[in-house]
């Protein structure tokens, strides 16, 4: 339903704009609505499948650096559903890219629930540590 759809994005904007209550709500709505999703699953298909994705975790993938293209092109490759990606060449305002690394050409973070990995700095580096994480 289009109502879940709203849910999932207010939870993306919780994680890009640090509004941690934000995604508490969200996840309270589903939290309300889960008896329904499993007496209902074919009406409540949507709601289903984000509670699923929850229960995986949302991967969340920040790349930043001044020669960040042909990278952002390659990961943009990678199948690696379930995730959040965000990325800029420039410090942001957004308070998910503050304070990243901008001074070396490229620099990936992948983090889970807020908490993030160590820098990685190399195409198979990061094809290696994401093969791990596992997808939905």
């Amino acid at each position: 339903s289009t109502n879940s759809i709203m849910l999932e994005n207010i939870y993306y904007l919780s994680v890009i704009l640090n509004k941690k209550d934000w995604g508490a709500a969200v996840k309270h709505s589903f939290w309300l609505l889960k008896e329904k999703v499993g007496e209902f699953p074919h009406s409540f298909g949507s709601y289903a499948f984000m509670i699923l994705k929850w229960a995986a975790g949302i991967n969340e993938i920040k790349v930043t650096g001044f020669d960040i293209k042909d990278f952002v092109a390659e990961i943009n490759k990678l199948y690696f559903p379930n995730k959040i990606f965000s990325h800029s060449i420039k410090p942001s305002q957004i308070p998910y890219l503050k304070n990243c690394n901008y001074l070396k050409p490229f620099t990936v973070q992948v983090c889970k629930g807020f908490l993030c990995t160590d820098t990685i700095s190399d195409l198979e580096e990061f094809k290696r540590f994401t093969s791990k994480l596992g997808t939905f």
